[in-house]
């Protein structure tokens, strides 16, 4: 029990190192198949930087436990750093099929891929079309500019 605990406290503090140390020695000694393990040992290569082992990690967690939601908010992370659109909007699915309302869920979605981004280098940042609800009336925006927009929020209040 007091490993279980130091490998935490040491994760909580960025000893990730260590962290990471204790837990293979867990992994060592019978709790291969443990799925908090496998988690933290994710989080401790997420922690490092070390995005190809965290993203193995995380894979290795989703295949021994499919409706685990913790956590899955930073291995989308780790996805959209590695451009893997196709997973990350395959993990979104699967965390919306399971609770579409838990707090890693909503991450997930936010970090799927989108077909159309706003402001990117050199565009003006049209947007499709926006739909205000100002003083009980609505209000229809469409393909306005950034600077546009900004000028209609102002004035709207």
């Amino acid at each position: 029990m007091k490993h279980f605990f130091l490998g935490h406290i040491y994760l909580e503090l960025q000893l990730n190192e260590e962290g990471l140390k204790i837990y293979q020695h867990l992994m060592d000694k019978g709790f291969v198949k443990s799925s908090y393990i496998v988690s933290q040992v994710a989080m401790a290569y997420n922690n490092m930087r070390e995005v190809d082992m965290a993203v193995n990690a995380f894979t290795e967690l989703t295949e021994m436990d499919p409706y685990r939601l913790e956590n899955m908010d930073y291995f989308s992370n780790t996805l959209y750093i590695k451009e893997m659109r196709a997973d990350l909007a395959h993990l979104a699915n699967r965390c919306c099929d399971i609770d579409k309302y838990r707090e890693e869920t909503c991450v997930v979605i936010e970090r799927k891929p989108r077909e159309s981004r706003m402001g990117g280098p050199g565009s003006r940042g049209v947007t499709p079309s926006l739909t205000f609800i100002v003083n009980n009336q609505i209000l229809l925006l469409s393909n306005c500019t950034v600077l546009e927009l900004q000028v209609v929020v102002w004035y709207c209040g």
